[in-house]
């Protein structure tokens, strides 16, 4: 059976930007594109508007179905997944008089897909190819693909860093680089362009460097802006920029729902049902043979991994956020506090959830995350839901 629902949200430009862009009279040409992102748990249509010039995020809209493509597998019932939430999108897009089928969008499967055979999913992705051309929607063919992990990784660390620094660029490019090159601080705005300028001209020292760890049902992506490139990770996995170097890794088959599955097949299973120390114990040694996987070299356990503590901000979403909130912690908190609040829950990992909670606290431990290091668990930013997809949708817009 396909369960569909529907998440319809529509987020104005931050509250801070707003005054000042009617002020100086801005007036920003609406651009709409869309991302369908088909992951292992379900499939998201997110339709991003984006003020141009500027690419200012204005607004957005997700519909959701579950479960994902790579369960359905049955062509028809893709085939009336895809329609129903391509017909939520053609319908809010009504509303802005503006045609699904002028706006350009692409179609990114994830770990679903990505665990498949390769001629299960290349079916799949033909017949999806197929759908859209009949629909006569603006897909171009190398839009319909299979994310890697690295890319997806890299995106979701491009949203992230794009929400959390959106304000102030938009401020500085429009109304302080000139001010800054002609020395002249006579702007409305001046308290919030001098302290701009100011960390921008202590960029070397001063400037915060972010990283995200996105839990989904199928894969584990791990994206860090690092100050100094470590010598002892693998060069893949590393990327230089302009400012920063990059390390991204995606652990395929660590994402919850496969993680789960795993523990479900174990043979030694109905030890994590019981409430008693020595199942505990038993049920404990499960989870750590999946860390170690003597026959996985991709395994948790094997892989070299950077000091994820040197992050000025790091933030924890989608199966982070789904679980961990409901252990009452605050959004900024720490690996302490989380540990605390999940045993005072649970003393056995009898439920469903407090295996959940176990994984995911085991995997910042393999991570060697501090205890006392402050981490940010959430699933939006100012209102925007926070997923790969965000950056992905700009390169749509460029």
């Amino acid at each position: 059976m396909v369960l569909l629902y529907f998440i319809k949200i529509l987020c104005s430009v931050f509250p801070e930007i707003q005054p000042i862009l009617e002020d100086k009279g801005y007036k920003g040409k609406s651009e709409y594109v869309a991302v369908i992102d088909a992951g292992s748990t379900g499939t998201r249509l997110n339709i991003y508007e984006f003020l141009e010039p500027g690419y200012f995020l204005n607004s957005y809209f997700v519909a959701k179905s579950e479960p994902g493509l790579s369960t359905l597998r049955d062509r028809d019932k893709i085939k009336k997944t895809l329609k129903t939430i391509l017909d939520e999108g053609s319908e809010f897009l009504d509303s802005k008089n503006i045609s699904i089928k002028d706006i350009p969008i692409s179609f990114q499967a994830t770990a679903g897909l990505r665990m498949l055979s390769e001629d299960l999913t290349a079916d799949i992705l033909e017949n999806i190819k197929l759908f859209f051309h009949a629909k006569q929607l603006n897909v171009k063919d190398y839009e319909i693909a299979v994310i890697d992990g690295m890319r997806e990784g890299i995106y979701a660390l491009e949203s992230l860093i794009y929400l959390r620094t959106f304000e102030k660029n938009v401020i500085y490019n429009l109304f302080c680089k000139n001010l800054e090159r002609d020395n002249k601080l006579r702007h409305p705005d001046i308290e919030k362009c001098s302290e701009i300028i100011l960390n921008k001209n202590e960029k070397d020292t001063r400037k915060t460097t972010y990283g995200i760890i996105d839990m989904g049902g199928g894969s584990v992506q791990v994206a860090l802006q690092l100050k100094n490139k470590d010598d002892n990770l693998p060069e893949r996995d590393i990327i230089p920029t302009h400012s920063f170097f990059m390390y991204v890794h995606s652990f395929l088959g660590y994402g919850m729902k496969e993680v789960m599955e795993k523990i479900y097949n174990h043979s030694d299973f109905s030890y994590c049902l019981q409430k008693d120390t020595k199942s505990l114990e038993t049920c404990q040694d499960i989870f750590k043979e999946i860390f170690i996987d003597s026959n996985n070299t991709e395994s948790l356990k094997k892989i070299k991994k950077p000091d994820i503590n040197s992050v000025d901000e790091l933030y924890l979403v989608s199966y982070f956020y789904d679980i961990l909130s409901q252990l009452n912690i605050d959004k900024r908190t720490t690996l302490s506090q989380i540990k605390r609040n999940f045993l005072a829950k649970c003393s056995f990992l009898d439920t469903e959830f407090c295996r959940q909670g176990f994984y995911l606290i085991n995997f910042l431990d393999e991570y060697k995350l501090e205890d006392d290091k402050e981490i940010i668990v959430t699933n939006q930013i100012d209102g925007f839901y926070l997923n790969w997809s965000i950056g992905k949708a700009l390169s749509l817009a460029e």
